[in-house]
């Protein structure tokens, strides 16, 4: 994981796959699929993390070795389309998280220069203050 990698949880990842849950997740976790953080309570993950547990372990296996019909072609672009759809929901979903932390991170640097500038505006009224003479 790198620091650019926001933690999301069980929840937020499930609802990038489609027909999967938070249980889901966690068995694949307790199996090794999936790699989870614990800070606190929850278990927690990165898009990262669940875009790789979703590429090395998703594999279209066919039941028989038979000739591919038209059905067997159908049901694998299906399945393919899924899948991009889920990654695409991924690169998403982890974009939108690092919109929202720059956004954040600028609302804090607007911040503290309003509060310098207070701060400064403050020391230069309390020195004009001090330098005129009392009035009489």
């Amino acid at each position: 994981m790198t620091d650019d990698d926001p933690l999301i949880t069980l929840d937020e990842a499930a609802k990038l796959i489609p027909g999967a849950d938070a249980d889901t997740l966690k068995q694949m976790h307790r199996a090794g699929k999936l790699v989870c953080y614990r800070p606190g309570k929850k278990l927690l993950t990165t898009a990262a993390n669940v875009i790789e547990a979703v590429k090395v372990n998703s594999r279209v296996t066919p039941a028989r070795v038979v000739q591919q019909s038209r059905l067997d072609a159908a049901a694998m672009e299906r399945s393919k389309a899924a899948l991009d759809l889920v990654l695409e929901n991924l690169r998403r979903i982890d974009q939108e998280k690092k919109q929202a932390a720059r956004a954040q991170r600028d609302r804090n640097n607007l911040i503290r220069k309003a509060e310098r500038d207070a701060e400064r505006r403050a020391a230069r009224k309390a020195a004009q203050a001090r330098a005129r003479p009392p009035r009489k």
